[in-house]
């Protein structure tokens, strides 16, 4: 599987409190933040509840409780960089697959510069799902503080509809099309 953390902006909250949890660095603005799962055939699997937006990767993974799911020493998870869940993974006994790291002044290897093609291409399905959903003005757009007690909620909608409209039912260009005319209708 394939995981990613996506920020969700926010209005910004009425109390310090709040403010201060929600408030990214990252993005410079208010945010929850919910973890991503894609399998290897493209689907969505599975959507973290909603963070704050100050939540590390590592923490979200591990309140998740995604990788107790996993199956030790048969299920791998793929991450990028700077998602840092090694020791979660070497704990739930679950494969880490992440692109090679490049130490100043040196160049990958062969082997190495291949396998970082070969994460980068899979990677990317998982980054093109988030990107979808957000073609949702209320993911896009400040989430409604109204609305936030439903968040968990409408980001699971919304990743089942991306499920549903995925290619090759659409190309880009008509999911695109088809979900700015859905949502001109609401």
């Amino acid at each position: 599987m394939v995981l990613d953390c996506t920020e969700i902006p926010l209005q910004k909250p009425k109390n310090l409190e709040s403010q201060l949890l929600t408030y990214s660095h990252y993005k410079g603005t208010h945010t929850a933040k919910v973890l991503v799962c894609e399998t290897p055939g493209g689907l969505i699997s599975y959507v973290s509840p909603a963070y704050c937006g100050r939540s590390s990767d590592t923490h979200i993974t591990k309140e998740s409780g995604l990788l107790e799911k996993c199956l030790p020493f048969i299920d791998s998870v793929m991450v990028d960089k700077g998602f840092l869940i090694d020791e979660l993974c070497c704990e739930h006994k679950v494969k880490l697959v992440r692109p090679p790291f490049l130490r100043k002044n040196t160049q990958l290897s062969k082997f190495d510069a291949a396998n970082n093609q070969s994460i980068a291409a899979a990677r990317v399905h998982v980054e093109r799902a988030i990107q979808r959903m957000k073609l949702f003005r209320i993911l896009r757009d400040n989430f409604s503080a109204d609305l936030l007690p439903q968040i968990d909620d409408v980001v699971v909608i919304i990743a089942g509809l991306v499920n549903l409209f995925k290619s090759p039912l659409f190309s880009n260009d008509k999911f695109f099309n088809w979900f700015n005319t859905l949502l001109d209708r609401t």
